[in-house]
């Protein structure tokens, strides 16, 4: 299958080239995504061309033992498996992502909202009220930095400029978030985070770090 890249025009080819680059540095495609400016969800052109040549990019992932996955209901597309180099989470990081968890399962999905938003001071308070944080001030620069991380592989967005946050600024939460802690016990990891348990060995999320040239289809 990967010898026929070449019968496909230059304009596809390039096509194809863009969703496999953003696979790589961002581990997830998404249908829709919100725009950070107005808030309002749009149709991901990325998303539509990874359905359109899934089974050559599905092929291409394979040679380097990763697998393209499709999530139909959640709507996105995403890579795992051994051939990705998984991003070294923070302390900070791991309970960010436990915290969107629970307030996603919490206050969205079980009034089936459809468009689930937070900000940054119900992350907070939402730690604070289990005593996750004991009561220390995190510093700026250090949420700031976790919130790059997670919009950059498309578990949150940021309605606006991230270096301008402020407590209200709304942060909308993706279902690749659903995908990330599949596997994570995180009533669990929360509880041994609350006891005072490291818990960055305790998570197996694939969050990819690569960064592969496309030579071989060149």
């Amino acid at each position: 299958m990967l010898t026929d890249f070449e019968l496909y025009t230059e304009a596809t080819q390039g096509r194809i080239r863009s969703v496999i680059q953003h696979l790589q540095k961002h581990t997830f495609i998404i249908k829709t995504a919100h725009d950070p400016i107005t808030g309002l969800r749009q149709e991901n052109k990325l998303y539509t061309d990874c359905e359109l040549y899934y089974e050559f990019i599905r092929d291409y992932f394979s040679i380097m033992n990763i697998h393209l996955n499709q999530d139909v209901h959640y709507g996105l597309f995403y890579i795992e498996g051994d051939g990705i180099t998984k991003d070294q989470l923070s302390q900070l990081d791991i309970y960010t992502i436990l915290l969107l968890h629970e307030i996603f399962r919490n206050k969205y999905m079980a009034s089936d909202f459809a468009e689930p938003i937070t900000n940054w001071k119900e992350i907070r308070e939402q730690g604070d009220m289990i005593q996750l944080f004991r009561n220390e001030k995190i510093a700026s620069h250090k949420w700031i930095k976790t919130f790059q991380k997670l919009r950059n592989h498309h578990i949150i967005e940021i309605g606006g400029s991230i270096n301008l946050m402020i407590d209200e600024t709304p942060i909308y939460i993706y279902p690749t978030l659903n995908i990330l802690c599949a596997s994570l016990d995180v009533p669990a990891l929360l509880q041994e985070a609350i006891n005072g348990s490291a818990v960055q060995n305790k998570t197996d999320v694939d969050i990819d770090e690569t960064d592969e040239n496309l030579e071989d289809i060149e």
